[in-house]
């Protein structure tokens, strides 16, 4: 291997946070192009391919890190919520119950609630919740930080995606209510107020459902339904991005508060920007069948978002969490040092002192005629300089 590329790899092995962004990055476009929308079928090949490629660098940027004398045991924010929400750790010893309990809680609801028995995304996301469950416990010691990661992961996807979705069908006593109120209240409204300040016409806004006037003069009635919505795409960043900050983070402080709201804008304001691009494209490009559009959607939408979010995180990485090299201190030398060579008199090197003070080696101003510190001239007679302090 040459030297160049050895010493690039080194380098790229130390950076420890920016190693992180990278590999989360890839498997998070892996699982974006896997679970959102309707795709074809190499691009879910792609999604395989990316969270294959994400695992490898993980494991290729983290192999230094395993060894005993890096794992220092400290409480992460990840760590300690872990003993919170498990009572100290009493409660983890069950979680293989609780997966089991999960996942058939789960198939039950399909099977006896659900308008529809199959497993969509949202049942998949609680599979592999209970899961992990089952799994966490089985997990060496020495992979606790991606233990821990992998845990804050999929409880924030639950938290983002699943929860208010059945607290939402519970209180309004419809369970094929779909996420449509997040577009409706959430996504619709800045997105009609940017098309008009792009020029776009908008005749009319209603629930989850956007009129525009297309180039050609032709109306187009478009609605953000939840695989237009982005909503994966947003809770899969949010929830890699808040368990990657309470991993790295031992305790809460105004700068983990100010980086979480951070990212969960950013990321909001990225599906609102995907958005744009997509309706735009559809405006300037399409006639009447909105085929444009669609392709934009299926194949550029993810694109601009994971292009957008990466900028954040190289942004976040330089500014907010780059690591602080240790100040290594020199130890004070002890003794007495040659003003010529700054290096300290030992009592086997002959040596001489000025009569203003100044210690040198004989070898130092052996051609030298004047001090160079007094400038007065050089005595060969002087006595012998005493042995140096601290020898």
């Amino acid at each position: 291997m040459p030297n160049a590329l050895k010493n690039f790899i080194d380098v790229l092995k130390s950076k420890r946070h920016l190693n992180a962004i990278i590999s989360i990055l890839i498997i998070f476009a892996g699982v974006d192009l896997l679970v959102v929308g309707q795709k074809e079928l190499w691009v879910h090949y792609l999604g395989l391919l990316l969270i294959f490629l994400g695992v490898a660098y993980l494991l290729f940027a983290f192999l230094p890190y395993l060894k005993k004398e890096y794992r220092v045991k400290k409480k992460s924010l990840a760590s300690r919520f872990l003993s919170f929400i498990s009572l100290k750790g009493r409660l983890q010893p069950f979680f293989l119950i609780f997966g089991i309990v999960i996942i058939s809680l789960d198939l039950v609801y399909n099977l006896v609630v659900s308008p529809t028995p199959q497993l969509l995304t949202f049942d998949s996301i609680v599979l592999l919740f209970g899961g992990w469950l089952i799994f966490h416990n089985f997990v060496p010691k020495k992979f606790e930080r991606e233990r821990d990661f992998v845990f804050m992961f999929l409880f924030f996807l639950i938290l983002i995606l699943v929860i208010p979705l059945l607290i939402l069908r519970l209180t309004m006593g419809n369970f094929e209510e779909s996420v449509n109120v997040y577009s409706a209240n959430l996504l619709v409204p800045p997105l009609s107020g940017l098309l008009g300040i792009f020029g776009v016409p908008i005749t009319n806004v209603n629930g989850i459902w956007i009129t525009m006037t297309l180039k050609g003069g032709t109306d187009a009635v478009i609605g953000i339904t939840t695989e237009c919505s982005g909503i994966f795409s947003f809770a899969i960043f949010a929830s890699a991005f808040m368990a990657f900050i309470l991993i790295e983070f031992e305790r809460i402080t105004k700068r983990v508060v100010a980086l979480l709201a951070l990212g969960m804008f950013t990321a909001y304001l990225a599906n609102v920007l995907r958005m744009t691009v997509i309706m735009l494209v559809g405006y300037h490009y399409d006639s009447s069948n909105l085929q444009a559009m669609l392709f934009a959607h299926a194949n550029v939408g993810w694109i601009i978002f994971l292009l957008w979010i990466s900028l954040f995180w190289v942004l976040m990485y330089k500014f907010l969490m780059k690591e602080k090299k240790p100040v290594i201190k020199k130890p004070e030398p002890k003794g007495v040092a040659c003003s010529v060579c700054s290096e300290i008199l030992t009592p086997s090197v002959p040596g001489y002192r000025c009569k203003c003070g100044k210690f040198y080696h004989l070898e130092c101003i052996e051609s030298l005629k004047k001090c160079p510190s007094c400038n007065k001239k050089l005595e060969r007679d002087e006595e012998a300089i005493p042995k140096p302090r601290g020898s």
